[in-house]
């Protein structure tokens, strides 16, 4: 999804200069649009409600009830620890989600709780652009069949809330004919207004998105339920399915909006302004944080956009046309008429290089999540990909190929990855000449024609990897000398035609022979009356060597399967299982396979918690080095402000003036150490006195299966996702 949304590139002009081009002569995107009626048909599947409700041009979440909403805010706040690991560099956090639920006074109160199900049918959340941690207008949208009573308790809700802010103020009006109520704060960390529309009761924090919401109801504008390609993904993700937690929806015209000229010069406008409400914001941290600010303008030299003028209150710098640093005016409200000649020729050749990455048309997006206690689910659909995806190289060599349900030889293993492979694709053609080239000409067909349409790799459960757990890193290197040949794992390809492979086995054996002849002993074996073959190193290839002694490559090959493995005992299961699908297929049984399948056509991996506590010991050291840096990395900023305001706790001071929170990622805490006289994580110490931390994150611990596949479709990809715990 980032890869095809490219929304982290800022646009690198600046707005010096006095000449200036108006923004309406700046051509957006112009990438064809999908023609998706023959992809949808006759069929009509059952749309959100709240669709209709929706601008087209907006993303839109969809929960099918206000449990489903609960439950995803839950799992969200839960692995927030999780989820800063993953995808940040640095080990802070924005509250995102509880800033805004503060802002639009929109809290789980342990009473919304209770009497949310009982007055709400669906809910659904909009807005402009994903700039959530920065500042983005917002607008939630509740169906309910008592308008009355839910508006009661969301009012209470809000003045509880509004009663907490001296300087909340209450206003009213009307925004094209609708009639809002709202409190809203100067800096709008408190920023909610509310309204009627039909059988919805309406919550944002901006006026603009109460705007485009009539225009939707008044027609003006078109909604997502209009669209061919909303039409589309629900057939795909059913409505109702009770797997389904809550629908993402990126239309075509949401994604040319967030690339046009307009959204894109403004992030960079309000990037850099912002930069310089930091920098004043800092010059005048002291008197901040010593409680002696009055309210009033603030001047600087450093360059501001046209109009701006800065303020400076108790809680911090805030700027006319960008706001502070605790909310950013949302991109909706910026008012651009005219950019400078720079900008513009910044913003070109921007479009130009994300226009090149383009084959065919531009592309919607479509993800459903799900949320049990039991299970979380993720199913995302991009079509198309980008021409320049990651994903190029192994498109080529799968598409065209597909995973069968009992492909790769499912039984259960710790780990199991499955790949397709389209035997006639250009990538494979280029190995079957390497592989001819290999073998000195010895196959003047197709050496790699037996090829059937999956390879995998698999690893089986064996005392091996316990004892490999308990190895020092330092001599991990030595024990897998030395007992590498007892390794669990498997290499199986599929077989389309045995007499090719045995030619091709000949083949190899032939040339392998021919440079090195006498360095391998061929051993014939026989297990269960099925033949496999035992390569061993020669007297004479082992020389004064003693870490080949007892290694060894055995290879099962049959017209149906090649299996490849270090591990003998690994060979003779897998002789086992094929002996046991074929008396099944014999009596006209179809095997029974195990449960879970595979998520994906082209690409599948399984993994059992044991492989991931496998994972997580090896890469112990390395996992605690890293984080172990994430959580130090706060140190010098938390040691600063202890230094300079020694009666104020550094973490909540730098969440107070910069409204983001130093987290330690192993969920510990940060505390002054007298003796080395540093701030300390509780977790993993300081450089003076480390501690380790732990192994792995505990969110990854509790996962007991994990199941991924990727399906390439129609130039677009389908990803699925499946955490059982």
């Amino acid at each position: 999804m980032s890869e095809n949304l490219q929304l982290d590139r800022i646009l690198t002009a600046a707005r010096g200069g006095a000449e200036t081009v108006e923004l309406k002569s700046l051509e957006g995107i112009t990438v064809r649009e999908i023609d998706w009626k023959p992809l949808i048909g006759a069929t009509r599947p059952e749309l959100d409600p709240l669709a209709s409700k929706i601008p087209a041009d907006q993303h839109a979440v969809f929960f099918p009830s206000f449990n489903a909403a609960v439950a995803l805010a839950d799992e969200m706040a839960a692995q927030s620890a999780l989820v800063l690991e993953l995808a940040e560099p640095r080990s802070t956090n924005a509250l995102t989600l509880d800033r805004y639920q503060k802002q639009m006074c929109l809290q789980i109160t342990d009473l919304a709780r209770l009497l949310g199900p009982a007055v709400v049918q669906s809910v659904a959340i909009t807005g402009s652009d994903p700039y959530f941690r920065t500042g983005t207008d917002v607008a939630v949208l509740f169906e309910t069949a008592d308008t009355n009573a839910l508006w009661n308790m969301l009012i209470a809700q809000r003045a509880m809330e509004a009663g907490k802010r001296a300087e909340a103020q209450v206003v009213q009006g009307e925004v094209d004919g609708l009639a809002y109520q709202g409190v809203v704060t100067p800096d709008r960390a408190l920023c909610s207004y509310m309204a009627k529309l039909d059988n919805l009761v309406i919550v944002t924090n901006a006026l603009y998105q109460l705007g485009q919401l009539v225009s939707v109801s008044t027609n003006k504008v078109p909604s997502l339920a209009s669209l061919d390609e909303f039409v589309y993904f629900r057939q795909r993700y059913q409505r109702g399915d009770e797997g389904e937690s809550a629908f993402l929806f990126l239309s075509d015209a949401t994604i040319r909006r967030w690339c046009g000229p307009r959204w894109r010069i403004a992030t960079s406008r309000r990037t850099r302004d912002l930069a310089v409400v930091a920098e004043i914001q800092a010059g005048q941290l002291d008197r901040l944080v010593e409680g002696k600010v009055r309210t009033g303008p603030v001047y600087t030299d450093l360059p501001l956009g046209e109009k701006a003028e800065l303020t400076l209150t108790p809680d911090g710098v805030r700027c006319s046309t960008v706001g502070s640093l605790a909310f950013m005016t949302p991109i909706a409200e910026m008012s651009i008429e005219r950019v400078t000649q720079a900008e513009a020729d910044a913003y070109r050749q921007w479009r130009d290089w994300y226009q090149q990455n383009w084959r065919w048309a531009f592309d919607p997006i479509g993800l459903r999540i799900g949320v049990s206690p039991g299970r979380l689910s993720a199913d995302l659909t991009i079509m198309p990909l980008i021409w320049g995806t990651d994903y190029r190289e192994l498109i080529a060599v799968s598409q065209g190929a597909a995973i069968a349900a009992d492909a790769g030889d499912p039984h259960g293993a710790l780990f199991h990855a499955v790949l397709a492979v389209n035997t006639k694709s250009e990538m494979m053609r280029r190995q079957s000449e390497f592989a001819r080239m290999m073998t000195s000409g010895l196959l003047q067909a197709d050496p790699l024609s037996w090829l059937g349409q999956t390879v995998c790799v698999y690893a089986d459960d064996s005392p091996f990897w316990d004892e490999l757990s308990k190895v020092p890193a330092e001599d991990r290197e030595k024990f897998l000398e030395e007992q590498g040949w007892r390794l669990p794992v498997a290499v199986r390809a599929e077989v389309s035609n045995g007499l090719k492979l045995t030619a091709f086995l000949a083949a190899a054996r032939a040339f392998i022979e021919q440079v090195s002849p006498g360095m391998l002993n061929w051993e014939s074996l026989t297990h269960n009356d099925q033949p496999y073959v035992k390569v061993t190193p020669s007297e004479r290839a082992k020389g004064r060597s003693q870490q080949v002694g007892n290694l060894a490559v055995h290879y099962s090959a049959s017209g149906k399967s090649l299996v490849v493995s270090l591990n003998e005992d690994v060979v003779k299961r897998a002789i086992d299982r094929e002996i046991e699908r074929g008396k099944l297929e014999a009596s006209g049984e179809e095997p029974k396979l195990p449960a879970p399948g595979w998520l994906g056509d082209n690409m599948a991996l399984q993994v059992d918690q044991k492989a991931l506590q496998v994972f997580a010991s090896l890469g112990t050291s390395q996992y605690q080095a890293l984080m172990q840096s994430r959580a130090w990395s706060n140190l010098p900023i938390l040691n600063a402000w202890k230094q300079r305001y020694p009666g104020e706790d550094p973490v909540a001071l730098h969440e107070r003036y910069w409204h983001t929170r130093p987290v330690c990622p192993g969920g510990g805490q940060y505390v002054w150490n007298e003796q080395w006289q540093t701030m300390e994580s509780t977790v993993y110490g300081c450089p003076a006195a480390p501690k380790e931390g732990p192994i792995a994150a505990a969110e990854l611990q509790a996962i007991k299966h994990a199941n991924f596949g990727v399906t390439f479709e129609d130039q677009g990809l389908r990803a699925r996702v499946s955490l059982d715990r």
